[in-house]
């Protein structure tokens, strides 16, 4: 029903074309990004996150600074961290709501043999868990779509892809679009840190949920830091590490 609602809001408020997939960040040569420019194009992201709320969709977006992250030898063990921080929060989110969940992801690029890399690195943390959670709540088949054939990759690329451009400091764009984004993020408690919203590494990032978030602690296990934090990098502004 939710593909169903985004599908006619394209087509027949927005006049999108047959087939045509959007973006935060539209190809040049796209119908989209010629014919929905500026106060248009905003309207538009706000009513796909208005859609998804009506449909009480719950959103975990996970941003990991590869160049920050010194565990991490190449982008491809980046990629396997902000997949494996993505893995235990949708586990915890199925878990609290009693259900097993089935992963639809986008097809990943280049050939079968990246695709088929990918899903295996998703299946063995799904089969053995991680430090800290047990994946008992997620399917182990795992199905591939591509983006263009669905309303809702679409919508997560969208909110993933706006919520990364409000962290990094696109105020002007995103910040309009993250408004609405916001009260989708998964939260417990008032915290949505670490739940709704992942930025790695940690303690280097702490301070943004202050800034973009208004939240007064940062929690780390059972420990609980004032924000914002003097020693810790943009505790004076969220633009100034």
């Amino acid at each position: 029903m939710l593909n169903f609602d985004l599908e006619t809001l394209c087509r027949k408020k927005y006049g999108f074309p047959e087939k045509e997939e959007f973006k935060w960040s539209p190809s040049r040569k796209s119908w989209m990004w010629s014919s929905l420019t500026d106060a248009k194009r905003a309207s538009f992201y706000r009513d796909v996150v208005s859609t998804l709320s009506k449909h009480h969709v719950t959103v975990t977006v996970v941003i990991v600074d590869e160049e920050a992250d010194q565990s991490s030898v190449d982008q491809q063990a980046s990629v396997r961290k902000a997949v494996k921080f993505f893995l235990e929060r949708a586990d915890q989110q199925s878990g609290g709501r009693g259900r097993q969940t089935i992963l639809v992801v986008d097809k990943p690029g280049g050939g079968r043999r990246e695709e088929r890399a990918f899903l295996d690195s998703c299946t063995e943390v799904i089969e053995s868990g991680t430090d800290f959670v047990r994946l008992g709540h997620i399917a182990h088949a795992i199905l591939t779509c591509d983006s263009d054939r669905s309303r809702l990759l679409q919508a997560a690329d969208l909110v993933t892809s706006a919520t990364t451009a409000y962290v990094a400091g696109n105020v002007q764009f995103a910040a309009p679009v993250f408004e609405v984004i916001r009260p989708l993020l998964y939260q417990s408690g008032d915290r949505i840190h670490g739940y709704g919203l992942k930025i790695f590494p940690d303690f280097r990032y702490a301070n943004l949920f202050h800034w973009l978030l208004d939240e007064q602690v940062f929690w780390s296990r059972s420990i609980g830091e004032v924000l914002p934090k003097d020693r810790w990098p943009y505790s004076k502004d969220p633009m100034i590490p």
